[in-house]
């Protein structure tokens, strides 16, 4: 089965759940730090590192398939702008 062409579109639909996932990993990690043990925290971590290994990864291949888009453009995608709507809770 071959996967379509994906669109800027797409990009900008995934890049939205990436930061809303980033912004409730961060408020878990928070509670988990204040909750938890520190090897429940780590573990946190790791999975905010792998999912920003993944989101660089987008970000790579969103320069390659749209060129002819403007730089800023293409690092709001997943990376926003500072105006972003999703606000931590702290």
């Amino acid at each position: 089965m071959s996967r379509k062409k994906r669109t800027f579109e797409d990009y900008e639909r995934i890049g939205e759940k990436f930061k809303k996932v980033e912004h409730a990993l961060i408020d878990l990690q928070i509670d988990v730090s204040n909750t938890f043990t520190i090897a429940i925290y780590n573990k946190m971590r790791q999975a905010d590192k792998t999912l920003s290994k993944v989101k660089s990864e987008l970000d790579d291949k969103i320069f390659v398939e749209f060129p002819e888009k403007d730089a800023q453009e293409l690092c709001n995608v997943f990376y926003g702008n500072g105006d972003e709507k999703y606000k931590p809770k702290w």
